[in-house]
């Protein structure tokens, strides 16, 4: 495929933004305010009610803290753990998330902990529980900078994750390849050596289509997978009818477009395959995952420094709050709730 043409340059610091800067609209004018700025009355004290539906009341912080534990205590006593619930944040430090699920399970007794790590990222945590033991990314984002092959699949990283963007053009300029595979030509995609623009919800027969042709042009790391991995054959026999040229009419991506990014990633010393919410948002997201992450199986992209698998996270400490065990399945470090029922952090 012809690669995109290269962006423009970005302006120094001191220049205005296109369009206008420095106070300036696009029309010349100056910016005007329809309205005054909104005030807002901070809350500086706690409040209190007396009796259910009554009026709020300032309190002392014993009070309200004496107040909303007797509560806990009675919604536990009367209906029992599982009537409390604790929602934690993904934007909360490590140590917030660890005490919000300490507190849900130790104190309440309950697994009724949640947060937006299962909303976003959940295939991802379904499909490299499954395949690695552990619901994370295999690679620091440090690594980028360090590896020669970056494949961006279902993620416009340059407009929603900037920071980590910001590694992956380090990365470029220390000279690895970048393609990018999204329905969309993003502002990402204008980065990359080549676009793939899959029809939506096409990736698994995209992904199945460059794993057969890996294991068609030889370029399967066969060590890798013979100490590391199971299910050779049924997954040999599974990719199998995905020819290429059967993978464009499906999917929309040209064959040759499809054996380029197969023989980049396979050939590469280090790659780093990294996605977004383009994978794990679909009914079969789950599904969406494994498949990418078969592909770093197949190659022995992984567990090495700079090659790795990485799925990139909706609020800036998602991975940190599942670490911490603020979801109702895993406990801290990702250890199944499930399997040690009764058994809290």
């Amino acid at each position: 495929m012809t690669p995109p043409p290269a962006p423009p340059p970005a302006p120094p610091p001191s220049a205005p933004p296109p369009g206008g800067g420095n106070g300036r609209t696009r029309n010349g004018g100056s910016r005007k305010r329809d309205r005054a700025p909104k005030t807002y009355t901070r809350l500086t004290q706690p409040l209190v009610r007396d009796v259910k539906g009554g009026p709020l009341r300032p309190a002392t912080w014993d009070e309200a803290l004496a107040k909303a534990a007797e509560g806990f205590r009675q919604a536990r006593v009367q209906h029992g753990p599982d009537a409390f619930a604790m929602l934690s944040c993904a934007r909360a430090t490590n140590e917030m998330n660890y005490v919000a699920q300490k507190f849900t399970r130790v104190v309440m007794g309950t697994n009724n902990v949640d947060s937006c790590n299962r909303t976003c990222h959940a295939p991802s945590v379904a499909g490299l529980s499954a395949v690695f033991g552990s619901g994370g990314g295999t690679s620091s984002y440090e690594e980028v900078e360090h590896t020669d092959l970056i494949v961006m699949w279902g993620s416009n990283a340059r407009f929603a994750h900037p920071t980590f963007f910001q590694h992956v053009l380090r990365g470029i300029r220390n000279g690895a390849r970048m393609y990018a595979v999204d329905p969309r030509r993003t502002s990402t995609a204008e980065w990359a050596e080549s676009w793939l623009g899959p029809n939506v919800g096409t990736d698994i027969p995209l992904a199945h289509a460059v794993a057969r042709e890996i294991i068609h042009a030889g370029l399967h790391n066969e060590a890798f997978i013979e100490r590391a991995t199971s299910g050779f054959e049924e997954y040999r026999a599974l990719v199998e009818p995905w020819t290429p040229s059967l993978a464009e009419k499906v999917t929309g991506v040209p064959a040759a477009a499809i054996r380029d990014l197969a023989h980049a990633y396979a050939t590469a010393e280090r790659a780093q395959l990294c996605w977004t919410l383009g994978i794990t948002e679909h009914h079969n997201g789950t599904d969406n995952v494994r498949a990418l992450i078969n592909l770093s199986l197949l190659t022995g992209h992984v567990g090495r420094y700079g090659a790795g698998v990485q799925p990139l996270r909706g609020q800036n400490n998602v991975q940190g709050g599942g670490d911490m065990g603020a979801i109702p399945n895993r406990l801290p470090g990702f250890e199944s709730a499930v399997d040690r029922l009764g058994a809290y952090a």
